[in-house]
């Protein structure tokens, strides 16, 4: 019951400061304010994305004596969906490079996507189907 407590304040946590870092980028005045901005916002969603992926591998871990589980191997998916979304957002800074819209849209690509991938795998592996609520909340 306490690892669910810490769970919910981490990521209510992780979700006034995401709000917050969506606040101070709006009232970003520069180029480089912006950049800054979001890539801490960035940073953020990397992190809450590494708890939800460790909550995952501890679910994964604790079936791993029946059948189907001994052939998950989260990390081998979580390294191609990283360069996923390396190309993908390359692809974006490729497009935009004629200006300095670039890194604000590389970034938001990269967030964007990090921050579904999270969604992903909380509704893949975190949600349960007995009606007992996930292991964490819903990001």
């Amino acid at each position: 019951m306490n690892i669910f407590r810490i769970a919910f304040v981490a990521a209510l946590t992780a979700f006034a400061a995401s709000a917050q870092a969506q606040r101070s980028c709006a009232d970003a005045k520069t180029t480089i304010e912006l950049r800054d901005c979001l890539s801490a916002e960035l940073e953020l969603a990397d992190k809450k994305m590494e708890e939800y992926l460790k909550a995952a591998q501890v679910g994964v871990d604790e079936i791993k004596g029946s059948t189907n589980a001994n052939t998950v191997d989260l990390s081998v998916a979580q390294k191609i969906w990283e360069r996923y979304r390396s190309a993908h957002c390359g692809d974006v800074y490729v497009f935009w490079i004629g200006g300095s819209i670039r890194y604000e849209q590389t970034l938001r690509c990269q967030i964007a996507l990090t921050q579904e991938r999270t969604h992903t795998l909380w509704a893949d592996y975190l949600t349960t189907f007995g009606g007992s609520p996930p292991t964490l909340p819903e990001p």
